[in-house]
C-alpha cells in the first residue's frame, strides 16, 4: 500500500492531476479514482469497439471508475475503465500520468451479488423501460450484479440491477433475489446514474409485443392470472397488456365489456369511438353480435390491443382461443378507424 501511495503521489506531482474518491464503492473494492479523458470519447456498453455506444464525453471532461476490464485493444491498451455512473471507456483516453487503471491498483471488475433470472429479459443501458435494448438475458442464466439503480417500476418494482460486466441493467422484478429486492439484500446503489428519460410517445411495436406475448404464455402454460388463453382468448392478451405494461386496474368482463370497464375501474379515463396516433397504444372493444375488427359476431365481443394509428389505419395486436398452441399465441392485423361497433379506451401516458 505504502508503494502504491508513494507511486500515486508522483503521478500527481508529475502530471497535476488528482486522485479523488468517487461517491460510490464497487464490492469488495478500494474507493473509486476520477481522471480526465484526453478527447471526446465513446462510452461503451462492454469493453470493447464492439460493444454498443452509449454516449460520449467531451474532452476535459472528469470519470470516475471503480474497476476496470480487459477487451479490444485500442492504441496498444486494452484495458477498458468502467465507470461509477455505467458504461466503458478506452483506458487510451483516460489521462491517468501514463499508467493504465490496472497499473494503478484500480481493482478488476466481476465481484458482486450473482441470482438468476425468472424468464428471458431485456438488459437495457439505464435504469427504465425508456432506456434502449443493449441485449437480452437468458431465463434461468446466473447473473452478476455490482450495484442498484432506482427507476421505471415493473410490476411495482422501481429496482433495477446493474450488471457487473457494464452490459447495462435488468429489471429487478425479474431476478431471483430470494423474495427480497436487491436494495434490502446489501447490493449498494450505484452512483451517479441518470434519471430515466421520458418514454416516447408510443413506445411499443406490434411484432415486439407479440414475440414479449408468445414469450410468457410458453413459460407460464397460457395463463396471466385468472386468464386462461384457450378459453379465455383475446381478453387475456388485454389483461396481460394492462398488467405487464401500465398502472392502470384491468377491467375484467368479456370482449366487449373491456373498454368500459376499463374507464369504470381508472379515473381520467374515457370512451372513444376514433383514434390518435397520439392516443395508443389503446384497447379496444367489439360490440355483440358484430363482425368488425376480426370478431365472430358472437354474443362476448372482442377485445385487443391498438399499438399504432397512421391516419385511419389502426395496427392491432388480437388473439382468441383457438391460438393456444400456436407459436405466435396472437395476430397482428391493420384495421380501419372509425368502424361500426368498435369503442376506444386510450392508455397513452399511463404506461411504464
Amino acid at each position: 500500500m505504502k508503494t502504491l501511495k508513494r507511486k500515486l503521489l508522483a503521478i500527481a506531482a508529475s502530471s497535476a492531476l488528482a486522485i479523488t474518491a468517487a461517491v460510490s464503492l464497487a464490492p469488495g473494492a478500494s474507493a473509486a479514482v476520477s481522471y480526465p479523458v484526453s478527447d471526446t470519447v465513446n462510452i461503451r456498453s462492454g469493453p470493447g469497439t464492439n460493444y454498443g455506444i452509449l454516449g460520449t464525453v467531451p474532452a476535459g471532461t472528469w470519470q470516475t471508475f471503480d474497476c476496470y476490464l480487459t477487451g479490444t485493444s485500442v492504441g496498444g491498451d486494452n484495458v477498458w475503465g468502467h465507470r461509477t455512473s455505467g458504461g466503458y471507456i478506452a483506458d487510451l483516453y483516460i489521462k491517468a500520468g501514463g499508467w493504465t487503471l490496472a497499473q494503478l491498483g484500480v481493482p478488476k471488475c466481476g465481484t458482486g451479488f450473482s441470482y438468476s433470472i425468472k424468464e428471458t429479459v431485456n438488459v437495457r443501458s439505464g435504469p427504465g423501460t425508456g432506456y434502449s435494448v443493449v441485449t437480452t438475458a437468458a431465463g434461468g442464466s446466473v447473473q452478476t450484479f455490482d450495484c442498484y439503480a432506482l427507476g421505471t417500476s415493473v410490476g411495482g418494482d422501481s429496482v433495477w440491477g446493474h450488471l457487473a460486466d457494464g452490459r447495462g441493467y435488468i429489471s429487478d422484478y425479474y431476478v431471483n433475489v430470494g423474495g427480497r429486492l436487491m436494495s434490502a439484500a446489501g447490493v449498494p446503489q450505484c452512483g451517479g446514474n441518470p434519471p430515466p428519460p421520458p418514454p416516447p410517445p408510443n413506445q411499443f411495436s406490434a411484432t415486439a409485443l407479440q414475440q414479449e406475448f408468445a414469450t410468457y404464455m410458453k413459460n407460464h402454460g397460457n395463463t396471466y392470472g385468472g386468464y386462461w388463453l384457450p378459453d379465455n382468448g383475446c381478453t387475456t392478451i388485454a389483461a396481460w397488456f394492462v398488467g405487464t405494461h401500465t398502472n392502470l386496474t384491468y377491467g375484467h368482463g368479456n370482449g366487449q365489456n373491456v373498454v368500459q370497464y376499463m374507464v369504470n375501474s381508472n379515473s381520467g379515463l374515457s370512451v372513444t369511438t376514433s383514434l390518435t396516433s397520439a392516443q395508443v397504444p389503446a384497447l379496444f372493444s367489439v360490440a355483440a353480435g358484430s363482425k368488425s375488427w376480426g370478431a365472430s359476431g358472437g354474443s362476448y365481443g372482442h377485445t385487443g390491443i391498438v399499438v399504432s394509428v397512421s391516419g385511419n389505419t389502426a395496427t392491432v395486436l388480437w388473439t382468441w382461443s383457438g391460438m393456444g398452441t400456436d407459436p405466435n399465441r396472437s395476430t397482428i392485423s391493420t384495421y380501419t378507424i372509425p368502424a361500426a361497433g368498435v369503442t376506444f379506451v386510450s392508455l397513452a401516458g399511463r404506461t411504464r
